[in-house]
């Protein structure tokens, strides 16, 4: 059963000198490259399939003086298109990769990890922030991580990460 797909609590220290504000990504790093094999009856994703990294929140031009986020401040619930490609007093939202399977929209803010449930390999859910030298990046109002990563090239004075590991498969392993 899905759940109530909240935003993540988050807190971060503050960047170094010249932080003129931050980004944020989320990214499941384990998704299996075949995705007719996702929750299918009668089959088993083995834990040394081939995998891609699947992005599940994008924020950019964070205020420097923002290191928190509250829980559910930037997603909660199941919304058909995701939220608004726009910007919040906490950042703009980018493009998750969610449009890609549902096709209703391009899909903005957090959309929270849901790993398949015939899965053998626990997923690792990675969010990494951000320090920049800039106030606000150039980006598309549709703008992906791709064009986020290239946009801050040059402009990252710190970046700090943490991993999280997650499956509904009782019988998943870590790899």
């Amino acid at each position: 059963m899905p759940g109530a797909n909240r935003s993540l609590p988050l807190k971060w220290s503050a960047g170094p000198a010249g932080t003129k504000s931050y980004a944020l990504t989320m990214v499941d790093l384990d998704v299996p490259r075949d995705l007719s094999t996702l929750n299918k009856v009668g089959t088993s994703i083995a834990v040394d399939a081939p995998r891609m990294e699947f992005v599940h929140w994008i924020l950019a031009n964070i205020p420097k003086d923002r290191t928190t986020l509250a829980e559910a401040e930037d997603g909660e619930g199941r919304l058909h298109g995701g939220l608004p490609l726009e910007q919040t007093a906490y950042g703009l939202r980018g493009q998750n990769g969610f449009a890609a399977f549902m096709k209703d929209g391009p899909y903005g803010g957090y959309m929270g990890p849901c790993p398949p449930w015939n899965d053998e390999r626990a997923h690792r859910y990675q969010v990494t922030v951000y320090a920049l030298d800039v106030d606000r990046l150039r980006l598309s109002r549709t703008f992906t991580r791709a064009e986020l990563l290239g946009a801050m090239s040059g402009h990252v004075l710190a970046t700090g990460s943490t991993e999280v590991d997650y499956s509904v498969n009782p019988k998943a392993r870590l790899e």
